[in-house]
């Protein structure tokens, strides 16, 4: 019987159900307890811990998730704790950024928690509750007559400093211009230290940052600021490594990576490297508690005691895989997963099968839980025994409803074609094509319209965009209309209209203040932002389009990155960029500047872009000239699934471990 029945599977031949007008959902999944899973992960509970409390599988629970329309992340969601994420944000009128700088996350991480847990955000047109209180006479005094810059105001009022400048820009407050201090040459005390240090003694630029106690990219950019060249980096010489050595060391010795670094006057990285490289690899020992079990012992209570694998493993404290090589090393027959106490072992006689299967004519269904086995496991033995299946597809009744029947019931009671044909015992397809042949039809009405929404006054509409600030999506769901049709109100009535933004008119940070205070003084993205009235996203766009090396993080790293070369020198991009006939473009610059023309996306360069190479929509903008949010909207458009709550992107994750091991073989 085990020939013909093989080993049945766990939940095979299960079917899904569908609640009426909804998703389909995995069996055993009612439509409320699918909407708790929701809320327990919106909450920020694990996939395991959801699993245990409804008494199923992480698995399980992964597809109602995706039924309901969420993408599961891996581990558990660390949600900000909700009543801080109040007080602060609702109470207190501090905005995200400030947040997020305050409990070490990011400004983004903020706005997802407070969506997760029900607050409602304030829309970026609103003004902030510091600077409505404060009054637009005193914030006008404190800028112009003190002389305060956008941070302090911000400080004192518990703002961000772009709500300040968006208040000063609304007021018609000319921003003051930045100081001349931020572009002094390199002093000459200083050029002649880099001489004698870099030039005369021809110490490296790592040496050099640490005489002066700067970093090594500090130094390049007073090396360049001076006029003085950069010498070219030798070649680091490799140490040779015997073959043979290495085996013995790591196979037969088993020392440890970094005392076979130590040995050889190496990195860990080149050791793995040469290891990989040779093929050499060493198996794993069982732990010294598993060679003290008896196999006798596991052998006993599998097959006296009549435990399955999961509960021999759990009682002498090892692993489910290690009891199944056991026992399989010791010849003894695994059993099948559905057996059950008082079953033989061994399974079901096939003539058993084909009694119930042909001669009693029962179903998978109910052979399946005769015999104690998977549907699947008894539909896969009947194959095996030549046994022919029957056809579960019902053949439909056909309709012979009259032409008055089918209109008083699809035309006078204006039931569905679903409807009727329950009452018929039929299909709904059936329905549909005896209604085409009798040509019984609704009688066609025009949808009714809506009469055209009258415009507000020209006070109450400058009222609401210009001193209240709303936008005019905003005020276009206030009068239940679109934004054009506000346009038009607001253009008509001679209200000024914020002009539409493209990729032309995209603000850009000049180039000398950015590299005095980001190269020259080591401040971060943020305080760049803070000391330049800008914001950090608009600092790291500035950067990038100045061709200036940008550290990761918030500035910790020792390494920056200039992200339109590392791109264009990556193989699997520019395979890509052949492929696909996009033009490269290195020179610095806006992306209106370097791509006067964008090129189109296509589905084919969108997912080999995005999904096999891994790049995120800022590294498309970078390489097609087509703005991130086009880039976002163009995924949706094809059907591409977007990332969500993964951090950096599959490509820059690479990036950063090989700069990493990069750093970490220089250090070595």
């Amino acid at each position: 019987m085990t020939e013909a029945l093989g080993k049945p599977r766990r939940g095979a031949g299960s079917r899904n159900s569908r609640t009426r007008g909804g998703p389909v959902l995995p069996t055993g999944v009612s439509t409320s307890q699918a909407r708790q899973i929701k809320g327990l992960y919106q909450a920020g509970r694990s996939l395991a811990a959801i699993g245990r409390a409804h008494g199923i599988t992480a698995g399980r629970v992964s597809q109602v998730l995706y039924t309901m329309g969420h993408e599961p992340t891996d581990g558990r969601l660390n949600l900000l704790p909700g009543d801080v994420l109040d007080e602060l944000y609702t109470n207190q009128g501090l905005s995200a950024g400030i947040i997020a700088e305050r409990l070490g996350v990011s400004p983004q991480k903020v706005r997802d928690d407070l969506r997760r847990h029900g607050i409602l955000l304030r829309s970026r047109a609103a003004r902030h509750p510091g600077l409505a209180e404060l009054g637009d006479d005193k914030l006008r005094r404190l800028y112009l007559d003190e002389g305060l810059t956008l941070s302090a105001i911000a400080e004192r009022v518990g703002a961000c400093h772009g709500a300040v400048a968006k208040a000063l820009e609304r007021l018609g407050v000319e921003r003051r211009p930045r100081s001349e201090s931020l572009t002094r040459p390199v002093p000459e005390d200083l050029r002649a230290q880099l001489v004698k240090l870099y030039v005369e003694e021809g110490l490296s630029m790592a040496a050099v940052a640490a005489a002066v106690g700067r970093s090594t990219y500090v130094v390049g950019y007073w090396l360049d600021r001076a006029g003085i060249p950069r010498r070219q980096a030798a070649a680091r010489r490799r140490p040779v490594i015997d073959p043979d050595e290495l085996r013995r060391a790591w196979v037969d010795d088993r020392i440890e990576l970094a005392a076979l670094a130590r040995a050889f006057g190496t990195s860990q990285t080149f050791v793995q490297a040469e290891l990989a490289r040779l093929g050499i690899r060493r198996t794993r020992r069982a732990p010294d508690h598993l060679a003290a079990i008896p196999v006798q012992k596991v052998i006993d209570l599998y097959e006296a005691n009549g435990l399955s694998a999961a509960q021999v493993a759990q009682r002498l404290g090892c692993s489910y895989t290690w009891v199944l090589d056991t026992l399989r090393r010791e010849g003894v027959a695994i059993r099948p997963r559905s057996w059950k106490p008082g079953q033989p072992a061994t399974g079901v006689s096939p003539d058993l099968i084909e009694k119930l299967y042909v001669g009693e004519g029962l179903e998978i269904e109910e052979v399946a839980a005769r015999v104690g086995f998977a549907p699947g496991g008894v539909q896969s033995a009947l194959r095996r025994l030549g046994i022919p299946l029957r056809s579960r597809r019902r053949i439909p009744v056909p309709v012979t409803a009259t032409a008055e029947e089918l209109a008083a019931m699809y035309v006078d009671r204006r039931l569905s074609d679903q409807e009727i044909a329950e009452r018929l015992g039929t299909t709904a397809y059936q329905v549909c094509l005896r209604r085409r042949e009798l040509g019984v039809h609704r009688p066609a009405s025009p949808p009714p319209h809506p009469p055209p929404v009258v415009a507000p006054p020209p006070r109450m509409l400058d009222g609401l965009y210009v001193e209240q600030g709303l936008t005019l999506v905003e005020i276009a769901r206030r009068y239940h209309t679109s934004a054009p049709v506000v346009r038009g109100w607001l253009e008509t009535a001679g209200i000024p209209v914020a002009r539409r933004t493209t990729r032309a008119t995209r603000r850009l940070l000049p180039r000398e203040p950015l590299g005095e205070l980001y190269v020259g003084a080591e401040m971060t993205a943020p305080q760049v932002a803070a000391e330049l009235d800008a914001s950090p996203q608009l600092v790291r766009r500035s950067l990038h389009d100045h061709g200036i090396p940008v550290r990761p993080g918030n500035g910790g790293a020792a390494w920056a990155l200039q992200l339109v070369d590392e791109l264009y020198e990556d193989p699997e991009v520019h395979d890509l960029l052949v492929r696909h006939r996009v033009p490269q473009r290195r020179q610095p610059g806006t992306i209106a500047q370097r791509f006067p023309l964008p090129v189109p996306l296509t589905e084919d360069l969108l997912r080999d872009a995005y999904c096999g190479i891994g790049l995120s929509s800022h590294h498309i903008e970078l390489l097609t000239g087509q703005p991130f949010d086009a880039v976002l909207t163009a995924l949706g458009s094809f059907g591409i699934r977007v990332r969500t709550n993964q951090g950096m992107s599959p490509w820059r994750r690479k990036l950063v471990r090989q700069q990493r091991a990069s750093v970490r073989r220089i250090a070595s």
